[in-house]
């Protein structure tokens, strides 16, 4: 990964952690493999139940290749993306995260181009 993606996947993470994590049971979820999302040789998985839209603005869960749930906010108008939950699974369909509030940032990475691609084309 060149300093472009390190420099972007510190801003994804740059996070205030809450005086306590949360924990939250996914609604049936549908795991599905993001095409080109490949970080080595994992990908990213998005629960395409979770997907919703606003607008412009798609909210997903995802695992990450390193195995960490994430929920991620999408701006499909502007390819931007920025983290709103972040944890790890405490069994299948259990989560234990805290919620956060990212700066949007550019997806500039293929990663997480793969990942704006598929969640703004999910109907």
């Amino acid at each position: 990964m060149d300093n472009t993606g390190k420099l972007l996947v510190g801003l994804l993470l740059l996070v205030s952690t809450p005086a306590h994590a949360e924990t939250a049971d996914l609604q049936n979820p549908s795991w599905q493999k993001v095409p080109n999302s490949e970080v080595g040789d994992e990908s990213a998985y998005i629960d395409v139940n979770s997907i919703t839209r606003n607008q412009e603005i798609a909210t997903f869960d995802v695992v990450e290749p390193d195995v960490v749930y994430s929920r991620l906010e999408a701006n499909c108008n502007t390819n931007q993306l920025r983290s709103i939950r972040r944890g790890s699974f405490e069994s299948k369909k259990r989560v234990r995260f805290a919620s956060i509030t990212g700066d949007w940032v550019q997806a500039t990475e293929r990663y997480y181009q793969s990942l704006l691609k598929f969640v703004c084309q999910t109907p």
